[in-house]
Formats: C-alpha cells, structure tokens, sequence
C-alpha cells in the first residue's frame, strides 16, 4: 500500500511539473507571438516610410532634372547671342 501511494504522490508530482512546464511554455508562446505581432506593425509601419521615401526622391530627381533642363535653355537662350558670327 505504501509502495502505491508513494507510486501515487511520484506521479501526481510529475503531472504537476508537466502542467506548470506546459504553462510556462504557453506563456512564452504568447509573448512570443505579441512580439511577433509588434514587429509586423512595426514592418509596416517602416515599409510605407520606405515607400514615401523612394516616392518622394523620384519627385525630387525628376525636379532636379526639369531644373537642369531649364538652367541649360537659360544658358542657351543667354550666350547664343554671343555665340553667333556675324557674316
């Protein structure tokens, strides 16, 4: 008899382990999971920035570009005068 409640107490002990062992794991598993929730507003978040940002150099490249088209009119318009040989 003895021998079977000792037998008994052992594996309630063991199952009270597993139970708090699987608990703890639940938990990390939450957290883990919130974690991973966190990073992927956070993915986002960083990918529409990446967006805007290549967005707003592709404005900026093509202003550059009208600009130095405009600059090398104004040169043109401005020493062409200069540039012509009377005959």
């Amino acid at each position: 008899m003895e021998e079977l409640q000792g037998s008994f107490i052992q594996n309630e002990t063991i199952f009270k382990q597993t139970k708090n062992y699987t608990a703890e794991i639940q938990k990390k598993i939450r957290e883990a999971s919130e974690a991973n929730e966190n990073l992927k507003m956070s993915n986002s978040r960083l990918h529409w920035k990446t967006q805007e940002v290549t967005d707003l150099e592709g404005e900026i490249r093509k202003i550059e570009e009208e600009r130095d088209h405009l600059e090398r009119s104004i040169r043109n318009v401005t020493t062409e005068p200069f540039m012509r040989k009377e005959g």
